[in-house]
């Protein structure tokens, strides 16, 4: 899964070098000793062979897309739960951090219905969503001050009304997060924080079910980035603070299992997670990239400029954004083939789910839009 990222890169860099300032640096890279070693990932918990696919046919885009209407509400980025859409309302001014508000209808459309605002912290305090990403049926969210301060790590299931404080500034001694330090796939959420008062991060799991709080890795010297939580499959890269900021260490960690492996792949930017790929844009050779995590291989698929990658979780699809050609993607994996669709809006991709790839196409102005576009992936 992806997660919708509204706060501006450079400042997650600066809040990464604030992070890395505050330790003393030096430290072991990795889990328990300096070179790890890569062992064989178990198999994922729902092995579906409909994610590969060596067809190589044109993939059909309709010429005229379907839509839902979202009445009077106007959407900035969407991603999508198991049951609907979830939804960003753009800034109040275009100098805002964030969304002020989340909100959700069902994929039939309708007015979407609010569940998360810059009001709803725990002490009434306003705070900007900065980021939020969905699993499952649940929606997990970062909302903190515009300072980046005073933060709140909330979990809502938007259908039913269920929510969880997963974390908060208050509890950590004022310990700082980033945007991307966090995921969830409706059965726990996964979180990495540096530890306060020492030279080292901690990597936690919440279970949404029994409201417990566990810790998975203890990590001295280093820190965590790039989480991605799906079907219980994690993924996560650890760096030392002493590192060069390229350089990483990527693990994938079926959480049914003891332990993570260790795997070869160093994507860089934006990570998409199937049960069987690992798919990302290699800025430096221009391509798009899978890791085959039965195969333990990296694949070269696409030469577009594919920043953004959402990777469907039932066939062998992705759909991106095509940088140098304004427009999105829709590629099959892992042979490539792709078709161009739709134009580029502010407001990011969208989502794949249930069969159907879903966006906010371009509106005039390009802020907001009060319907979402959508078309049905092949079957075959």
């Amino acid at each position: 899964m992806r997660r919708s990222r509204l706060i501006p890169q450079f400042l997650i860099a600066l809040l990464a070098l604030v992070v890395a300032a505050c330790s003393d640096g030096g430290g072991v890279l990795g889990i328990g000793n300096s070179s790890p070693t890569a062992t064989p990932i178990p198999p994922t918990p729902t092995p579906n062979p409909a994610l590969v696919s060596r067809a190589t046919s044109a993939i059909t885009i309709p010429s005229t897309m379907p839509s839902i209407s979202l009445g009077s509400f106007h959407a900035a980025s969407l991603q999508a739960t198991q049951s609907g859409l979830v939804l960003a309302a753009p800034p109040h001014n275009a100098s805002d951090l964030g969304t002020p508000s989340l909100s959700f209808t069902g994929f039939t459309g309708g007015t979407p219905k609010l569940f998360a605002s810059a009001t709803t912290a725990s002490d009434g305090k306003p705070r900007t969503i900065i980021s939020f990403t969905t699993g499952g049926d649940w929606v997990a969210y970062l909302q903190q001050e515009e300072q980046g301060q005073s933060w709140e790590l909330w979990a809502v299931n938007p259908a039913t009304g269920d929510k969880h404080l997963i974390d908060s500034a208050a509890k950590e001694q004022n310990a700082g997060i980033l945007p991307s330090d966090f995921a969830t796939d409706g059965t726990d959420v996964v979180w990495g924080m540096p530890v306060p008062g020492q030279n080292a991060s901690i990597l936690r799991a919440y279970d949404l079910a029994g409201g417990a709080t566990r810790t998975l890795v203890n990590l001295p010297g280093g820190s965590f980035s790039s989480i991605v939580l799906v079907n219980r499959l994690l993924y996560y890269q650890t760096s030392a603070f002493s590192a060069a900021a390229d350089k990483s260490v990527s693990w994938l960690w079926l959480l049914t299992q003891p332990k993570p492996a260790q795997i070869s792949a160093q994507p860089k930017g934006s990570v998409a997670l199937n049960s069987r790929y690992v798919a990302w844009y290699d800025a430096d050779a221009g391509n798009l990239m899978l890791y085959d995590i039965v195969a333990a291989k990296t694949l070269s698929v696409s030469e577009n400029a594919c920043v953004n990658p959402v990777i469907a979780q039932d066939r062998p699809f992705l759909a991106c954004l095509d940088d140098q050609d304004d427009q999105y993607q829709v590629i099959r994996v892992p042979s490539g083939t792709s078709a161009a669709f739709g134009t580029h809006a502010t407001g990011g991709f969208g989502a794949i789910v249930n069969g159907k790839v879903y966006w906010i196409p371009e509106p005039n102005p390009l802020s907001s839009n009060t319907e979402v576009d959508y078309f049905p992936l092949p079957t075959a």
